[in-house]
């Protein structure tokens, strides 16, 4: 056949020396490497193996493919962290792999082998790659040597999943000798494997019996196809030889009419390899409904740029999380930010699903404006949490600010592309994907029990048929899984819809706001109360919820214009409401006595976020802000003095046991680490850091818990909620300047000045980078008679010495978000503005 591979690979022999790769901490132990785009993901075992394939689907939010194996978390860690072994004892997995050698029946036909890996890690966060060392084998002798290097990434585009393998013969001078020219050995690549298809509802990790289907195993071309009746979805498998197509044949027949658990798609392929020629296998695997076209099977031909490793490539984001560290930045703050970084990816590339509607309706969306769940956990819990979803969007909103705060320098490769563009690409990325976030939030009932099951549609507006048919079957397994039903989820969407207006307002666009956030909340708040009326005897948790949930609402109300847009709703009748549940959070009991329990930590942390909602911008009620003020303070207080475990407490009670609350020793949990580093003194945050990093596994994800009598223990390690927890924390610690970074941008906004008639009080910022020195106070001198008059303010040590205003009421901007406003009596005027400071020049402030 003819070559048709055009893509130059090149570049694969060095990638791990390069900018845009990030080493694994190979001392931590290790899950499955989880990755992807647009909904379609892969997760890989720690060698290379898959586990899962996953796509979008309309009735349950995702179709998976996984190998031979239960689905409990036990058994996908052991395969996660453990090399496949062939023949007999093989675990189950697939995808492509070299196959060693076997030792009791050595084959002349091929004679190499991978070894020791040489080094592993992510390209730009997102793709993970891999270099092994090659070993042949002479069969006379038997013995082996180091013959050259294996290099592997796997990355999704387009919904296809590509592994590339670069074979390369040669060490030091053996690579270009004349006399080895004409040497050559032979791999065996093994592709496909065991497989079976599922959705969240068919997982049954308690029984190790899987639920039978009927597949179909075709060729089309050079396409392998196995086709799923249970769930109208094929499996494509293609793979090349330096460009040339082969035909995948599967080693083991198979009745198309009989129902089976699993279908074993295994083909073999052996490749030649020559001294100082590179030889690449190149295979793929898609997911495609029945309704879907066939997927292409050649490489990008923008692949470098797609991976981000040309020097010229706008997604070499590694470039721009380096740019973020101090200068002569340590070890450990390169950890911190590769910790945040790899997060960010999981949530943009894995966590986030597109949702596809089963049939047209009326959502009150308007096209243009796409949609994407977010679920907590891609491999054992694979539904929407949206206290997940909210501490997901939180970190992205926080991200943003943070990004777009920080002054970056030129780096070595500024020539070939500038850092700003690369910034601006990966603002463009959170914006969009903490839009489509809320978007999603907005249109759904937020009913948990249906959550990302066909939530456009139900079972009975479905016609005859198999979807129909699947559809009532998976309704009926998602009715015996256990939610916690003790607080409203939907207060989080409200929650989340005020935390990213406040931090990342880019994502507010006007239509946005005028279509989709505006026309929803009276139905918020109609849902929330209906929720509150049926509770009752609510938790505390579900007391703080409420009022943020109420307040939030307020706040979108007053913040979004929500008084031009006639809304359905009764203002007045939502501020009594939010009074009452003030006065419910204000009368709430913290004492923990007894010692510490799961619940205590569900509060803390629910009243810790009140610090974070900006309550002293509701404009008819500054009780709320007051409130949070003490509650956070006396939260903050008793997570600091938290107790070592020194008696073991009996279980949970039936009632919080139902929760999956557990009364394990808090040290044990990931998240209370988190909880001391948040509120820890500065002194003390090297040292909360370090044993919260006790936690870290090999990818920079965290490992939820150690705690080995919570059954669910290992299934929670993908929980995403933790790590953005963790992530969320860790920025603001460097904002804060308790945790070195990159210096703030030299030109940084906050909220200054706010002149109202009748006001006495004047007010200093409330959070600024420690690195500045904040306003002390502000002294009006002089007012120009022209109100278009721009005019500057110069301070020393922080002492404003001269300041100049407009005298008459302007429209200054209002989106900063860092600091409270100054408030001071001024005659009869009344304005409101930003101030623009330099911090690199002290002596000049100016208005915008």
């Amino acid at each position: 056949m003819e070559n048709e591979q055009t893509v130059d690979l090149e570049w694969l022999a060095d990638l791990s020396k390069g900018q845009s790769f990030t080493h694994f901490i190979q001392s931590q132990p290790a899950k499955t490497l989880d990755f992807g785009s647009d909904g379609f993901t892969a997760s890989l075992s720690e060698w290379g193996e898959l586990l899962q394939l996953t796509r979008p689907d309309p009735t349950c939010g995702l179709v998976f493919v996984r190998g031979q194996y239960p689905d409990s978390a036990a058994s996908i860690l052991a395969r996660a962290q453990s090399r496949n072994v062939f023949g007999d004892k093989s675990n189950g997995t697939f995808g492509t792999e070299l196959v060693p050698r076997d030792r009791e029946s050595p084959s002349p036909y091929w004679n190499v082998e991978i070894d020791d890996r040489k080094t592993q890690g992510w390209v730009n966060f997102r793709w993970p790659y891999s270099q092994y060392e090659l070993l042949h084998w002479d069969i006379e002798t038997d013995l082996s040597s180091e013959m050259g290097s294996c290099d592997t990434i796997s990355f999704v585009k387009d919904g296809t999943l590509f592994q590339i393998h670069r074979l390369n013969w040669g060490v030091g001078s053996s690579a270009s000798s004349s006399e080895h020219q004409d040497d050559m050995a032979y791999a065996k690549f093994k592709i496909g494997g065991p497989i079976r298809f599922g959705c969240p509802c068919s997982q049954n990790p308690v029984e190790e019996d899987l639920q039978t289907d009927i597949f179909a195993i075709t060729t089309n071309g050079n396409t392998l196809v196995c086709r799923s009746n249970n769930y109208r979805t094929r499996l494509e498998t293609t793979i090349s030889v330096d460009g040339i197509p082969q035909v995948p044949a599967p080693l083991h027949s198979h009745d198309a009419a009989t129902k089976v658990e699993w279908v074993d798609l295994t083909s073999e392929h052996v490749v030649d390899i020559r001294v100082g020629d590179a030889t690449y296998v190149v295979s793929t695997y898609a997911l495609r409904a029945d309704d879907e076209d066939a997927h292409g099977t050649s490489l990008p031909a923008d692949l470098a740029d797609y991976l981000g490793v040309s020097r010229g490539s706008v997604n070499m984001f590694d470039r721009l999380w380096t740019s973020l560290c101090a200068a002569n930045y340590e070890a450990i703050e390169a950890v911190e930010f590769c910790v945040v970084a790899r997060c960010v990816e999981q949530i943009l590339g894995v966590t986030s699903i597109p949702t596809l509607r089963p049939q047209p309706t009326d959502t009150g969306l308007p096209d243009g404006f796409a949609e994407r769940a977010l679920i907590g956990n891609i491999m054992t819990f694979q539904f929407v949490d949206v206290e997940s979803a909210f501490y997901q969007i939180r970190l992205l909103a926080k991200l943003h600010h943070f990004i777009e705060s920080r002054d970056l320098k030129e780096d070595f490769l500024h020539p070939y592309l500038e850092l700003e563009k690369i910034r601006y690409a990966y603002l463009e990325r959170l914006t969009a994907a903490i839009q489509s976030s809320l978007a999603w939030l907005f249109v759904t009932d937020l009913k948990p029990g249906r959550l990302l099951l066909a939530v456009h549609s139900e079972p009975s507006a479905i016609a005859d048929g198999p979807l129909s048919e699947r559809l009532k079957n998976c309704a009926g397994k998602r009715s015996r899984l256990t939610w916690d039903m003790t607080y409203n989820r939907g207060c989080y969407a409200t929650m989340a819809a005020w935390y990213a207006c406040r931090m990342c307002p880019s994502a507010f666009s006007r239509r946005f706001v005028d279509e989709t956030i505006v026309p929803r909340l009276p139905i918020a708040y109609q849902l929330g109360m209906e929720r509150a009326g049926r509770d009752k005897q609510p938790t505390s948790k579900s007391n703080v919820l409420q009022w943020l949930h109420l307040s939030s609402i307020l706040l979108l109300y007053d913040e979004l214009g929500c008084t031009e847009n006639g809304l359905d709703i009764n203002i007045d009748e939502v501020r009594e409401t939010q009074e009452r549940s003030e006065k419910h959070v204000s009368r709430l009991k913290t004492n923990q006595a007894g010692g510490w329990k799961a619940h205590h930590d569900e509060l803390d942390r629910a009243l810790l976020l009140a610090d974070e909602m900006d309550l002293d911008r509701l404009q008819h009620n500054s009780r709320s802000y007051n409130l949070a003020v003490s509650r956070v303070k006396q939260t903050r207080q008793r997570i600091r003095d938290r107790k070592r475990t020194s008696k073991f407490l009996p279980g949970p009670k039936p009632w919080l046991a139902a929760r999956g609350l557990s009364n394990g020793p808090w040290e044990l949990q990931c998240i209370h680490h988190e909880a001391y580093l948040r509120v820890a003194d500065v002194v003390n945050v090297p040292s909360a850091r370090d044993r919260l990093f006790e936690f870290l596994l090999s990818d920079y994800s965290f490992m939820t818990s150690w705690d080995w009598a919570d059954n669910d223990m290992v299934g929670r390690w993908w929980d995403i909620r933790p790590v953005a927890m963790v992530c969320a924390t860790l920025l603001d610690l460097k904002f804060e300047g308790e945790l070195v970074s990159t210096e703030i941008l030299s030109k940084f906004q906050f909220n200054c000045l706010h002149i109202t008639q009748g006001s006495s009080k004047l007010r200093k910022p409330k959070s600024l980078p420690r690195m500045l020195k904040p306003l002390s106070f502000l002294t009006v001198e002089r007012i120009p008679s022209d109100p278009m008059t721009w005019s500057t303010a110069k301070f020393c040590n922080g002492d404003p010495k001269h300041l100049e205003i407009p005298a008459t009421p302007l429209q200054w901007s209002h989106s900063c978000s860092n600091s409270s406003s100054h408030s001071k009596t001024l005659g009869k005027t009344k304005a409101f503005g930003c101030l623009t400071g330099y911090h690199n020049d002290p002596q000049r402030l100016a208005f915008p």
